[in-house]
């Protein structure tokens, strides 16, 4: 079953990018072909599988997006920018700076939604080629969308799984919210780094090195992860004893 949602998923992406303009469509066929083959219930893809929470968020940004283009709002914003703006740069930045002000609390997809307006009505007035502006406008909504939980799909994804709530995404027990690993050890020693990474390759474990600057030399550290949460990272520190590694969880900056 497995192997058969996996091909299901890449024929879906396949669809998807073959005829764009029926995505929504090939997504609940796909959707409803797992249903039918039993591959999950009804019951357990809308109870368990279904983020409710981000799914709300999502349907919520879109329709202010959709509202505000409607109102004919970013006419007049793009008026007063132009107007109070002593060059087109400052006009340029001042939008991109509304961007990632905006996308840091709204989906950025919703936040280039809203400010996609202003900036044609902008070019628009100006006569100048909107190519470059949209580029940096779909930048700075994307890396400003992580600055918050609400920002960005994939911080919702983890704060869902790992259960955090808002200001857990800035501090969470007190401390600033962070990721765990397993420091496995810092190898001089080539030969003994490959050793210890196989076993964590046979383990199926995440993991990644660094280079150190030690007085003694160089060295590489080893370690598991990152993890979410330091459960998780305690479960696979566990899991790397059975293999014959023995680490520690450290936190992440």
């Amino acid at each position: 079953m497995k192997i058969f949602v996996l091909v299901l998923a890449l024929a879906m992406y396949a669809l998807v990018i073959a005829f764009t303009h029926k995505k929504a469509w090939i997504a609940l066929g796909a959707a409803a072909i797992v249903l039918v083959a039993g591959a999950v219930g009804v019951g357990q893809a809308i109870t368990e599988l279904v983020s409710w929470n981000i799914l709300m968020i999502y349907i919520g940004s879109l329709v202010i997006a959709d509202l505000f283009i409607y109102s004919r709002v970013p006419a007049y914003i793009a008026d007063k920018i132009v107007d109070k703006s002593p060059t087109l740069g400052i006009a340029i930045v001042a939008i991109l700076v509304m961007t990632g002000l905006i996308s840091a609390f709204v989906e950025n997809v919703a936040t280039v939604l809203v400010m996609a307006p202003i900036a044609l009505e902008i070019c628009r007035r100006l006569k100048l080629n909107p190519t470059a502006f949209m580029i940096g406008l779909a930048v700075m909504a994307n890396l400003q969308g992580t600055a918050t939980l609400v920002g960005d799909p994939p911080s919702m994804i983890f704060a869902s799984y790992a259960g955090y709530g808002f200001n857990d995404f800035f501090f969470y027990a007190g401390k600033l919210s962070i990721f765990f690993a397993v420091q496995v050890g810092a190898f001089r020693d080539d030969a003994k780094l490959a050793q210890a990474r196989g076993k964590l390759t046979a383990a199926k474990v995440p993991h990644y090195t660094e280079r150190l600057d030690a007085a003694a030399g160089d060295l590489t550290r080893l370690r598991a992860g990152p993890f979410p949460t330091r459960e998780a990272a305690e479960k696979a520190a566990a899991q790397l004893k059975r293999a014959g590694l023995d680490g520690r969880v450290v936190t992440l900056p």
